[in-house]
């Protein structure tokens, strides 16, 4: 794993209640968030929290899958990505988003679903593609699957 990886702050256990306040207070995107799953990844270190912004993520070891889009051995499955006071206008998310990308060996995939306009333009934003659509999560809603290269330096600001 690269030396990057060393310079995220990532989540301890104490911080779960705050986290957990913040995945609640945006239940419309993350209700198929299991609170347990959460805490587990917090443990393994696949859970980032910095600034207000949380990452959740894993690297995939077996052959994966996002709907009909194949995820090699090696990528990054980036899960969730969701911040505080979303009434305050910051661009650490932005900041965060590129670090994490950046820091990832192999390309990265996630799926957003297709409702989020919030969302839809933050990637927009940082001019990720969509690559594919697929209906996911336990609601069976549609949602765009997204794949980044592991450099976004050259990104709009």
């Amino acid at each position: 794993m690269s030396k990057c990886w060393d310079y995220f702050k990532y989540a301890n256990i104490s911080d779960y209640n705050e986290i957990e306040s913040i995945f609640k207070n945006n239940i419309r995107w993350f209700a198929h968030v299991d609170m347990q799953v959460l805490k587990n990844k917090i443990l393994r270190k696949e859970c980032i929290f910095e600034g207000g912004v949380i990452i959740t993520f894993h690297h995939v070891v077996e052959n994966e899958k996002i709907g009909n889009t194949n995820i090699p051995i090696g990528c990054t499955i980036l899960e969730q990505i969701l911040r505080s006071n979303l009434e305050k206008k910051s661009d650490y998310a932005k900041h965060l988003i590129k670090k994490f990308i950046n820091c990832c060996r192999e390309d990265v995939y996630f799926s957003v679903k297709k409702s989020n306009l919030r969302a839809a333009n933050f990637y927009k934003k940082l001019q990720i593609d969509i690559i594919d659509h697929a209906y996911l999560y336990q609601s069976n809603e549609a949602s765009n699957i997204y794949k980044v290269n592991n450099i976004i330096n050259e990104m709009v600001d």
